[in-house]
């Protein structure tokens, strides 16, 4: 190679590179914005549903719409866990055809699972007795069931595509401030509207979403509704890896759904309320470390197919910095506002301050081992994922059963960090184990 050649090579890098960076930080930029829109919008809806239904409708609403998310979640049959890795590798193969393959047959799956879940939650809302109201509310949910469930893979496949805009921006600004347009409009025609018009509104906005997703999607698979069906045993095998990443999807997106339906069977409503109120401000930072880690599952992805450790480390340290600025920010943000931000849900919401400070600095446990999540299920290592999130949730729900009646909620933010704890350590040694890896902070910054 000339010497002429040889720095022509090397411009070329550094113009690809630049690029790269710039596309990148727009990337951010955007959707940095759009999180702070969604956080305005999601903060002042919480406050709005808080005045407008009171504690027992506000603990009625998270119940029915958490029970929506879990099982739109069971719908969607552990898909969107593995979209990322069958993505990722049908493209580093250039296989355009398996690629849509995978995405029509994840869509159709969940599609069939999701109206066969919404009918029957439907009819259980029918006939078991209760309360009249939390019955209704559970069936309004319901109705967004499939939209919700195929709006999780839809999100999950441009992201694989690296189409973060569309990926996130739905649920980062466009679900709060339809939610909270669809509020507002319940609020101004409806002198006291219910759990059950609430939950009507959440379907509703839930189905815009998902037709908002696909209407994206399109040009990147233009035919996928003609396709074809791939060889059976293609479709068995992403059957097979899907399924039992239905606990890790559980676990990983909505363990605080999940936890609300647990607590809803053993405490009022009105504390549920509380419970949800502050798990609900908690989910905010949540979100934020989720975000950070999903924005480098591609680049981790890739670079685990191509066997390039040092990228895999430097997309870790990125992610691990920015998280762990992310909560330690956010918990110093509640020492000083947590009782006034409560206050604006009502006076009484702010007794609740211990537990809201609990519940988000225990999100610093989590940003502390970084995404190792994300790392082991692209390095094919789900099954332990699986094992490690199915003995938590048994954890968690024994923790509640044993903390929460003596402790009441107190209790129950104790066992969420124990829990958050538990599995994130579990998950740190499972990652060094099967891969050598590690994503904690500590690993990142000695490096």
């Amino acid at each position: 190679m000339t010497a002429s050649s040889a720095k022509a090579t090397i411009l070329s890098n550094l113009s690809a590179s630049s690029q790269l960076a710039r596309g990148l930080l727009s990337t951010s930029v955007l959707l940095m914005a759009a999180r702070a829109v969604g956080l305005c919008a999601g903060f002042a809806t919480q406050i709005l549903l808080a005045r407008l239904l009171a504690p027992e409708g506000l603990g009625i609403f998270y119940f029915a719409t958490s029970i929506a998310y879990v099982v739109s979640m069971v719908a969607a049959f552990g898909y969107p866990v593995i979209a990322v890795r069958f993505i990722s590798r049908y493209r580093t193969r250039g296989n355009v055809a398996l690629l849509a393959a995978f995405v029509n047959r994840a869509q159709r799956d969940t599609a069939f699972v999701a109206f066969t879940a919404m009918a029957g939650v439907l009819t259980l809302a029918a006939i078991i007795p209760g309360d009249a109201t939390t019955r209704l509310a559970v069936a309004a949910a319901a109705l967004g069931i499939p939209a919700c469930a195929l709006s999780r893979i839809n999100a999950s496949v441009a992201a694989a595509i690296r189409q973060f805009t569309l990926s996130y921006l739905p649920d980062l600004m466009w679900r709060p401030l339809l939610f909270l347009l669809a509020m507002g409009f319940l609020a101004t025609f409806y002198f006291a509207p219910s759990p059950i018009l609430a939950a009507a509104a959440f379907s509703f906005v839930a189905v815009i979403i998902v037709a908002l997703q696909f209407i994206g999607l399109l040009p990147h698979f233009p035919n996928i509704s003609g396709l074809t069906s791939p060889d059976r045993r293609i479709v068995y095998q992403w059957r097979v890896a899907s399924a039992p990443l239905l606990i890790l999807a559980a676990f990983s997106t909505l363990i605080n759904d999940l936890n609300l339906v647990l607590l809803g069977t053993m405490i009022p409503k009105s504390d549920l309320a509380v419970f949800g109120v502050c798990l609900k401000l908690t989910i905010l930072v949540d979100f934020a470390v989720w975000l950070i880690h999903q924005l480098v599952a591609a680049d981790i992805s890739d670079a685990l197919a191509r066997k390039q450790t040092s990228l895999i480390e430097a997309a870790v340290a990125r992610a691990n910095i920015a998280a762990i600025v992310t909560t330690l920010g956010a918990t110093v943000g509640v020492v000083f506002f947590g009782r006034y931000i409560l206050a604006a849900f009502g006076a009484g919401f702010v007794h609740a301050y211990p537990i809201l400070l609990t519940l988000v600095a225990t999100q610093i446990i989590r940003a502390v081992f970084g995404p190792s999540v994300l790392t082991l299920v692209s390095a094919g290592a789900q099954k332990s994922v699986v094992l490690v999130f199915s003995a938590t949730i048994v954890f968690l729900a024994l923790g509640n059963l044993v903390l929460v009646p003596t402790f009441g909620l107190a209790g129950a933010a104790a066992a969420f960090a124990v829990m958050t704890g538990f599995w994130t350590m579990s998950l740190a040694i499972v990652l060094k184990r099967k891969t050598g890896l590690r994503t904690d902070i500590a690993a990142s910054l000695s490096r």
